[in-house]
């Protein structure tokens, strides 16, 4: 990715965290329409402006009270499903059905296989 499209990027997402909106549901809403190439380099941008304003620095206090600390680990879950197509531990089904909202959108485009997809379905309960 251009330089001056990870600056833009990157500024994006410093707004998005210096609104204090940390809402991973609405950074995923963000990313249903992008390409695999956006998508990373958003939530690398994202994860890093979030980091970058969560400790020693001035309202880093206020940042964690309103939910930064959960919101940069469910960027980094989020990540890591990206990088690796599999199903990071320690996340729920419910942030694997957000994660399905953009998996399902690269599948169609074909930036994403479809055993990547398939993992994201939770497995059947046994009766």
């Amino acid at each position: 990715m251009p330089l001056c499209k990870r600056l833009a990027e990157y500024c994006k997402a410093s707004f998005h965290v210096m609104s204090q909106q940390f809402s991973f549901e609405d950074f995923i809403e963000s990313m249903k329409t992008r390409d695999y190439a956006d998508v990373l380099g958003a939530t690398q941008s994202a994860l890093a402006a979030a980091e970058a304003v969560s400790y020693q620095v001035r309202g880093a206090r206020a940042n964690r009270a309103a939910g930064i600390v959960d919101y940069v680990r469910r960027l980094k879950a989020f990540l890591f499903f990206l990088q690796s197509g599999t199903i990071p531990g320690g996340s729920d089904r419910y942030e694997w059905s957000l994660y399905r909202k953009v998996a399902e959108r690269l599948f169609e485009k074909g930036q994403l296989e479809k055993k990547v997809l398939d993992a994201l379905n939770p497995p059947k309960q046994q009766l």
